[in-house]
């Protein structure tokens, strides 16, 4: 028997184990590490992908209630990397699926979050009415400080900067926790930087980064420094933006945030290349883009390229200025179609909000009158002031949609008004300028000029290399021209090459030099065509207001003869309309240039 003993001691001792071990891997364990996980998902990133990978990894062991932690976690560290498209996918197929009230709350606010990150404002507005209306049912009240704070980030976002404020105080007002506080105090600070940025004092945002620094989460501490370098910076202190920004690159760079990491490289290269330091600008410029891939069309992004084509410019490399200048072009031609989708999405979730309040209310008003009806002697003067209450909200209804129909009409007037080709005013709107400023200019006594210029042969462009190379050159005129203009000046396209300026020129030499800048911005241009560079110039007639040429139609007749003169004089050059009224010819027109026909040498 005692042979037989020992073999049984070690079984028992070997089942002990086992279920110790087992024990291990049970909820317990896996709830201890589940809550570690949620407390770190946004102060320390390195151990929140470790603890997931580890819960991952022991899901089968989990109850439901738990995996749905688990899945909204997972989405959370899809948003935290960058990728809002996917963390959107996975949270709104948790929101749909999960049994747990609070887990649809939070995924309902991560899918806010992340189209606030991903500019998807159409999905994180429609997400938006789903959190605020659910919140009432959440008892968590750190958990509803989490869907105020989200509300706050798409409004910030979507430029609702009044709105965000006013939820950020809210936040603040329910006196939150020490990290939800930082969180909330920077969303007041990025929505107060925007509204009233000079009143925004730098002692305020020290005490935040402070407050934020004490709550252990490094990636609003470093939103908020960064907010404190971009206000020195808009207060001219480019100096000591670029110092603060410098020493908090790498603690940006640590947070893994994309959004972060983009908005401090976009800023040193802003900043650099106002301190004239190109290099430095160029390599910021370049790391903001490379960073900013999943938001190519973010103002940080089309911010970064403009520098890019700034610095090419300066450095005299036409080319590559040409180049870096035509993706600044798309990508803010991609940021102001954002900006009218995102205005679009906010009218739109706007509009359904208050159609769903009205369609309750009416059907509060209509259950009402139901049972009003079934006392009618009694209720009738009830029932009476319950239609005019109706009536007069119908009435408010139509009253507000008269005023939003108002506003799209005078959006498609500006559109009506430019030029889609040049992005400058077409021949109508700027025709109507010209009138309204001469008739100012003369009631002021002060003088007008009209300009005049069309491309020197540009026929042979369309004839030689087709019309979307005369297009190309269009464009490329067209933004050298607004490069070059100088305040109080416009600039308008005539029709087909033809174009216009108008600006005031009592001060003749100034005058003449702000028409020399534009002339020599479309020289400078050097347009590639397939495998050629087509060089472009163009000539220039100005003609002044005065006693005997008060007419917008005068000027504009005089400043066609400048025009003519100035092609006969040899083009590419600026004519001046004589001060009488006699018959321009190229002897009496005033000629800027000095050169050859083909215009001065560039260095």
């Amino acid at each position: 028997m005692a042979a037989f003993a020992r073999p049984r001691w070690w079984g028992v001792l070997a089942a002990a184990v086992i279920v110790a071990v087992s024990l291990q891997a049970t909820p317990a364990t896996f709830e201890a590490r589940l809550v570690e996980a949620d407390e770190v998902r946004n102060t320390d990133p390195a151990r929140f992908r470790e603890l997931l990978a580890s819960l991952q990894a022991d899901r089968a062991t989990a109850m439901p209630s738990q995996i749905e932690r688990v899945d909204y976690l997972d989405a959370h560290a899809e948003a935290y990397a960058g990728d809002f498209d996917e963390a959107i996918r996975k949270a709104i197929r948790l929101h749909e699926s999960a049994t747990d009230p609070g887990v649809r709350f939070r995924a309902a606010s991560l899918i806010v979050n992340s189209a606030a990150g991903n500019r998807d404002f159409a999905t994180g507005f429609r997400y938006l009415n789903v959190l605020t209306q659910s919140a009432a049912g959440i008892e968590d009240r750190a958990l509803r400080h989490q869907g105020l704070g989200t509300a706050t980030t798409l409004l910030n976002q979507a430029g609702q900067y009044e709105d965000g404020l006013r939820y950020a105080q809210a936040l603040l007002d329910d006196h939150p926790e020490l990290p939800r506080r930082c969180a909330a105090g920077y969303l007041k600070l990025e929505a107060q930087a925007e509204l009233t940025p000079d009143a925004v004092g730098d002692a305020a945002i020290v005490a935040l980064i402070d407050e934020c620094e004490r709550s252990s989460n490094p990636l609003v501490t470093g939103l908020a420094r960064f907010q404190r370098a971009r206000l020195m910076a808009r207060r001219g202190d480019d100096a000591g933006a670029r110092a603060l920004l410098l020493s908090d690159a790498p603690a940006a760079d640590a947070t893994g945030y994309p959004r972060l990491i983009v908005e401090v490289q976009a800023l040193l290269a802003q900043v650099n290349l106002r301190l004239a330091d190109l290099d430095a600008a160029a390599t910021h410029a370049e790391r903001a883009v490379e960073a900013g891939k999943g938001a190519r069309f973010s103002v940080p992004v089309v911010e970064s390229l403009q520098v890019l084509a700034d610095v090419a410019r300066q450095r005299g490399d036409n080319p590559e200025a040409l180049h870096r200048m035509a993706d600044f072009a798309e990508a803010q031609r991609g940021y102001l179609d954002e900006v009218r989708s995102r205005e679009l999405a906010v009218q739109l979730a706007r509009h359904q909000t208050l159609q769903q309040a009205q369609s309750l209310e009416l059907l509060e008003r209509q259950n009402q009158l139901l049972r009003l009806q079934q006392d009618v002697g009694e209720q009738r003067q009830t029932i009476f002031l319950l239609a005019l209450a109706l009536l007069a909200g119908l009435l408010g209804f139509v009253v507000y949609w008269a005023l939003r129909v108002k506003r799209l009409q005078l959006s498609f007037q500006r559109l009506a008004e430019t030029d889609g080709l040049t992005g400058l005013a077409n021949r109508a709107h700027f025709t109507a300028q010209c009138e309204q400023r001469l008739a100012k200019a003369n009631a002021a006594g002060r003088t007008l000029a009209v300009v005049l210029f069309d491309l020197d042969h540009f026929k042979q462009v369309n004839d030689r290399h087709g019309h979307p190379a005369g297009d190309a050159v269009l464009r490329a005129v067209g933004e050298a021209v607004r490069n070059a203009l100088r305040p109080g000046m416009q600039a308008g396209r005539m029709g087909g090459e033809e174009f216009g300026l108008v600006f005031e020129a009592d001060d003749l030499p100034a005058a003449l030099a702000g028409v020399e800048a534009c002339r020599a911005g479309i020289a400078a241009l050097s347009v590639p065509i397939d495998a050629t560079i087509l060089a472009i110039t163009a000539s220039f007639g100005m003609a002044r207001s005065h006693a005997r040429r008060r007419e917008f139609k005068a000027l504009l007749i005089a400043a066609d003869a400048a025009l003519y003169a100035a092609k006969a004089g040899g083009r590419n050059r600026v004519c001046l309309a004589p001060e009488s009224d006699a018959a321009p010819t190229p002897a009496t027109m005033t000629s800027l240039l000095n050169t050859s026909p083909q215009g001065p040498t560039h260095g």
